[in-house]
C-alpha cells in the first residue's frame, strides 16, 4: 500500500500549481470555504493527501509527505481528478 515516489512527486506538482502566484486568489477562496462545487472537490481531494497528524504537515512542497494510509492507485485517481478540475476551471 505504499505510495510510489512518482505519485508523491505528481501530487507535489499539483500543489505547485495550486500554490502558484497566479492562482493565489483562487486558492484563498477555497481555503475560506467560499467556492463552487468543483473548487470544493479540489479541497476534498487535497484533504485525502493530508497526513493523519497535521503537526507533520509542512508548507515546503519538496518535504511534503502525503497520508501514509492513502494507497497509490487511489492517490493517482485523486491526482487525475485534481488536474482535470484545475484545467476545467482555467487554473494556470
Amino acid at each position: 500500500m505504499i505510495m510510489r515516489k512518482e505519485t508523491i512527486q505528481a501530487f507535489r506538482d499539483v500543489l505547485r500549481r495550486i500554490y502558484a502566484k497566479e492562482n493565489y486568489e483562487r486558492y484563498c477562496k477555497i481555503c475560506k470555504g467560499t467556492s463552487n462545487g468543483d473548487e470544493e472537490r479540489i479541497w476534498e481531494c487535497c484533504k485525502a493527501f493530508w497526513p493523519n497528524d497535521c503537526l507533520q504537515s509542512t508548507l515546503d512542497i519538496e518535504k511534503y509527505m502525503p497520508n501514509p494510509l492513502l494507497d497509490d492507485a487511489t492517490a493517482n485517481d485523486y491526482i487525475k481528478e485534481l488536474i482535470d478540475l484545475l484545467d476545467k476551471l482555467g487554473w494556470k
